[in-house]
C-alpha cells in the first residue's frame, strides 16, 4: 500500500474518490486520458470534528480498501500506472482536497462530477480541473 504524506513532491494527478460509480469513471478517464505514470487516489472522510489547523492524512483502513481502494488498483496494473492511496479527515472537503493538492505539488485534479459545487470550487486552484461523468468531460 502507498501513501502519499504532506510535503511530498510529486507532479502527479489527484482523482477525488468515494464508493459513487462515479469515481471509478473519473479514476478510469484520469489514466486513460491524463498523461501521468502516478495517479493519487484521494478519499476525504467529511468528519464533523473542529479543524486543528491542519488537513490530516493517513493510510486507507481495511474497510476504505474493501469499499474504495482496491477495484481502483486493478485499473492502474492493466495501464501500468502506478497508484498512491491517501485519507483525508477534513471538515471541509473541498479545503481538505486543495490543501493536498498544494502540498503534494498536484498538477492535475479530476473529480467523478459534472458540474457540481466540488468542481467548481476547486477550480479556484491553479492546476487543470476535471469534472467528468458518464455523459462528458468538461474542463474548468
Amino acid at each position: 500500500m502507498s501513501i502519499v504524506q504532506h510535503g511530498s513532491s510529486l507532479n502527479a494527478t489527484m482523482v477525488a474518490v468515494d464508493k459513487d460509480k462515479n469515481s471509478a469513471y473519473a479514476f478510469r478517464w484520469a489514466i486513460n486520458h491524463l498523461d501521468n505514470p502516478v495517479i493519487i487516489a484521494v478519499h476525504v472522510k467529511h468528519k464533523n470534528l473542529h479543524h486543528n489547523g491542519g488537513t490530516n492524512v493517513y493510510p486507507p483502513d481495511e474497510e476504505d480498501m474493501d469499499n474504495i481502494f482496491s477495484a481502483l488498483r486493478g485499473m492502474c496494473n492493466r495501464k501500468a500506472v502506478e497508484v498512491k492511496e491517501a485519507v483525508i479527515d477534513d471538515i471541509d472537503i473541498v479545503r481538505g482536497l486543495q490543501e493536498y493538492a498544494h502540498r503534494n505539488v498536484v498538477h492535475s485534479i479530476v473529480v467523478g462530477a459534472s458540474r457540481n459545487a466540488l468542481s467548481r470550487s476547486l477550480s479556484i486552484y491553479p492546476c487543470a480541473v476535471f469534472p467528468t461523468s458518464s455523459q462528458k468531460i468538461e474542463r474548468l
